[in-house]
């Protein structure tokens, strides 16, 4: 069949260059596939005018999710982290970038009143990396996660990205396979990300291992271990702490000359009069764990469901300590987006 559109020599030739350079061929498409799906995405932001000109001047600007509005609190407590939010970066003179999705455009910067539309809307999706083209292509509007959020950022031009915790290895993970793509995500957009370590719902050290092994460096603020959202300690020990954020500035520029390509996850912990002690939060997560299969959640639904349990068995202290530490990871991201 083939002889009669290509002679049998040349066939063979191509089969030997296959053999030889179909690796690199491989790793040229694939990198050309990617940037192509970037450069796709990236023309889908709609950067606020106000804040577009201040990234284009070199003002500080500091991106925050959304997802920990629209899936992580009620309607009044969001609005409460929003206004707490905005008057932390006035304070520092840094401009706040809420990241969102709004009717299918990916929105860079969103005012008081817009987020407060964002959080009422019963329909509200919960966006992440891998559904962005989906949103877009469907006009969802939603919340951000770290993975969505990290590239917007990183689009837009915002080095500068605060969370209230990262995503990664969930409990049970032998079971049911369950990873955060926040993993994925860090371990290829050069932002600084700054939250209080990864939620304790997760199976926090094989999460610590998983950081290491996809090559996302940890550096504590003010602390030697890595905190567990709710609380300041989980008996995982970090290797490089600093104490202000100069010495974060300093890392994040070597880190970016060495070319490595993650993100720097700087983990700041929840403020001491505010944390849950590790031992007490632990015991009701594993409840709220036993629970959840029991119902058989799992998916984008269990963190917002176990949030929810632990909130109600610790009568509203998780979520006054969930609305602490985003606001604290905040001025900590404002204070450092303040010196780049």
């Amino acid at each position: 069949m083939f002889t009669g559109l290509i002679s049998v020599p040349c066939l063979l030739g191509l089969v030997r260059i296959y053999l030889k350079y179909g690796g690199l061929i491989s790793v040229i498409f694939h990198n050309f596939s990617n940037k192509f799906e970037l450069e796709i995405l990236s023309s889908q932001l709609k950067i606020d005018v106000s804040l577009r000109n201040k990234i284009n001047s070199g003002q500080p600007v500091v991106a925050i999710e959304t997802a920990i509005l629209t899936h992580g609190m009620p309607i009044e407590p969001g609005n409460q982290f929003v206004k707490l939010a905005f008057n932390a970066c006035k304070q520092h003179g840094v401009s706040p970038a809420f990241l969102s999705v709004v009717n299918g455009a990916l929105r860079i910067g969103a005012s008081e009143k817009e987020l407060s539309a964002l959080v009422n809307n019963p329909d509200s999706k919960k966006i992440s990396r891998r559904n962005m083209g989906i949103a877009l292509a469907m006009k969802w509007s939603g919340g951000t996660t770290v993975s969505a959020g990290i590239f917007m950022a990183n689009q837009a031009g915002i080095s500068v990205f605060c969370t209230g915790g990262i995503g990664g290895v969930h409990r049970e993970f032998s079971k049911n396979f369950d990873i955060s793509q926040d993993l994925f995500a860090l371990s290829k957009t050069p932002v600084i990300v700054v939250s209080s370590g990864a939620k304790a719902v997760l199976d926090l050290t094989k999460t610590f291992e998983a950081l290491e092994f996809f090559g996302i460096p940890v550096v504590g603020y003010r602390t030697d271990e890595f905190p567990s959202f709710w609380s300041r300690n989980s008996g995982l020990s970090l290797e490089v702490t600093a104490n202000s954020p100069e010495e974060i500035i300093s890392i994040w520029k070597h880190h970016l000359s060495s070319g490595v390509g993650s993100a720097l996850v700087v983990a700041n912990p929840v403020p001491e009069k505010n944390q849950i002690p590790y031992p007490e939060i632990d015991g009701l997560i594993k409840s709220a764990c036993v629970e959840a299969d029991t119902l058989g959640i799992s998916g984008p639904d269990l963190t917002p469901f176990l949030l929810k349990f632990l909130n109600d068995r610790t009568e509203g202290r998780c979520l006054e300590t969930n609305i602490s530490l985003a606001v604290s990871n905040v001025v900590l991201g404002a204070a450092v987006s303040s010196l780049i």
